[in-house]
């Protein structure tokens, strides 16, 4: 018995010195994989980099050259398409027949190369900040490119990233609030116009979605916050487009009460306009963050009728819930100066009522603005 004891306890000793080793070992180990990570991040860097100039280069080439498609007359004979090729036939007036063939290899070429240069800037930080101003330059005009949304949406989302490269390349000296207040005027012109003219929904949702990631670094450097004139762009736009969203939504009720007797699965432009409002909403919330009460009267004087005719009972409940976080915003963000002090006698109410709602998100968001 006593002989097992002896052996019992030398075991455990040594499970203990086992495990005091492990122990040891395990931190090391990490050490070393956390610096194999940052050294297969580094080649990863060292070999994207010299690949942003190619991308950008042939995106540069391909805008200047021919466009990518062709009108020519239709001498009705069937031809095969070819690969990377569509062809549609139609009649112009005192011309005839022509037949328009569109290269979409082309334009999927073109579609990659963006989503590639967009996924450089959001990898590579600052380490892309040499490569912002041709990328610029190149994509920029293709925010309004009419021939594939695709080329829109990847080529509008890569604009966060370049400037988030170049507020990172500030703080490492590498620039200066000019070239960052210079990429700002430079790319919030054509984004703001195409919003006004995007003729597809869910773009345009994807659009805005792109606006409000472009105001929230506003909020991390001030050569990147809007001035007083983009400010005031900024909201008569939102206004115009829910606005619009909202007259587009009415004008599809009455059609679908007007053929109520049909079968009618098609909800896609119903939740394309409830996507659209809620990034609206958000761009809004960006807004109300970064300029608090100063934006207040302005606020109360545009949105006022809106939110009020999204907050009836009566209302859908996305309406509703995106009214309601904009409530939230103003509560949470204009407090401190006591911008929104005047207001709270309005929004309690309103708040009490939608907490006892049947649906779980307007309960959620009338309970977060009365918290």
């Amino acid at each position: 018995a006593a002989a097992a004891a002896v052996a019992a306890e030398k075991a455990v000793a040594a499970a203990a010195v086992a495990a005091r080793a492990a122990a040891a070992v395990e931190p090391a180990a990490a050490v070393e994989e956390a610096a194999a990570e940052r050294a297969e991040a580094a080649v990863v860097e060292e070999a994207a980099v010299p690949r942003v100039g190619e991308a950008a280069g042939r995106q540069g080439d391909g805008r200047k050259g021919s466009m990518p498609w062709q009108v020519e007359d239709d001498d009705d004979d069937e031809e095969e398409e070819e690969d990377g090729f569509e062809s549609v036939t139609v009649n112009v007036r005192g011309q005839g027949n022509k037949r328009i063939t569109i290269r979409t290899s082309a334009l999927e070429e073109k579609e990659t190369a963006c989503t590639m240069l967009k996924q450089y800037a959001q990898d590579l930080g600052e380490g892309f900040f040499p490569y912002v101003e041709q990328v610029a330059q190149v994509l920029v005009p293709l925010i309004s490119f009419q021939y594939m949304d695709d080329i829109r949406v990847s080529s509008a989302q890569a604009m966060p990233y370049l400037l988030h490269a170049s507020i990172k390349a500030r703080e490492a000296d590498m620039t200066d609030d000019g070239f960052i207040a210079k990429l700002k005027d430079y790319i919030y012109a054509p984004l703001f116009q195409q919003l006004k003219t995007e003729p597809d929904t869910d773009t345009l949702a994807m659009l805005v979605d792109v606006l409000t990631e472009f105001i929230q670094h506003g909020d991390e450097s001030l050569p990147s916050r809007m001035n007083a004139e983009q400010l005031t762009e900024a909201l008569n736009l939102c206004h115009e487009l829910m606005k619009e969203s909202m007259e587009r939504r009415a004008g599809k009720a009455n059609e679908n009460a007007e053929d109520a007797d049909e079968d009618d699965e098609d909800m896609d432009p119903a939740e394309s306009e409830e996507i659209l409002v809620q990034n609206i909403v958000e761009s809004l919330g960006a807004l109300i963050k970064i300029f608090k009460s100063s934006m207040l009267t302005v606020f109360q004087n545009k949105f006022g009728p809106e939110l009020q005719s999204m907050l009836k009972p009566d209302a859908v409940d996305s309406d509703r819930i995106a009214a309601l976080c904009i409530v939230d915003d103003v509560i949470e963000h204009c407090s401190a100066d006591g911008g929104s002090a005047p207001l709270i006698p309005v929004f309690l109410p309103i708040l009490k009522g939608h907490a006892l709602s049947e649906a779980v998100g307007v309960r959620q968001a009338a309970a977060y603005g009365l918290g």
